[in-house]
């Protein structure tokens, strides 16, 4: 079953007053998840982008057109779906605001326990317009992409950061900057075998497929 953010990000164009992105449009769909469902009036084409493993998996299995890492620019709208991490919703938006054409709608829609309340306090007071829907205990806000967010894409944008020198970690990861207390102990517990381990690096948002 989707998550009720899901149905948040998508009420505006339901209920009509965000108008839906017509065809030929091209829509980006940043943090995706499966379970969604459009209104008649949503024609364009949603490239949809997810690193989960899981979350990958659903969406191909209902059809979606999805890719592990984002690709493209020159969108005519981007979506955002939130998670718990701020930083990981922060650089999402970045994200959106260097592909998405000037002019261009951004969605953002989260849940209260996302922190999306303080989120949409802080891109409001960019000046940037827009407006906000509260519905399944969440809020949906939207504003257009605006002509020069140089100095936000480089405060929102987070690269991803190598710890303990052997892995890259970046924000949404678990444990993201630091090692957590169980894999220290288990590194502890198993010196010979942690010797051993190879140094692992991968792609901010890579997939293991």
């Amino acid at each position: 079953m989707s998550r009720d953010t899901l149905k948040t990000l998508f009420h505006p164009f339901e209920t009509g007053v965000v108008p839906a992105p017509g065809e030929g449009e091209r829509v980006l769909f940043l943090g995706a998840e499966a379970g969604y469902r459009l209104s008649a009036e949503f024609a364009g084409s949603i490239a949809a982008v997810q690193a989960s493993k899981p979350l990958y998996k659903a969406l191909e299995a209902a059809k979606a057109s999805v890719t592990p890492l984002i690709e493209g620019e020159d969108y005519d709208a981007a979506l955002i779906l939130c998670g718990k991490h701020k930083g990981e919703n922060e650089d999402r938006i970045a994200e959106a605001l260097k592909r998405v054409k000037v002019g261009g709608l951004i969605v953002v829609a989260g849940g209260k326990d996302d922190g999306i309340q303080s989120l949409r306090k802080r891109v409001n007071q960019l000046g940037w317009g827009g407006d906000s829907l509260p519905k399944y205990h969440g809020i949906a806000f939207w504003f257009g992409r605006p002509e020069d967010a140089s100095d936000v894409i480089a405060k929102f944008s987070k690269k991803p950061v190598r710890v303990e020198g052997r892995f890259d970690a970046a924000p949404g990861m678990f444990s993201h900057e630091r090692i957590d207390a169980g894999s220290e102990l288990w590194l502890r517990a198993f010196p010979t075998i942690s010797r051993a381990m190879p140094p692992i690096s991968a792609p901010a948002g890579a997939i293991c497929r």
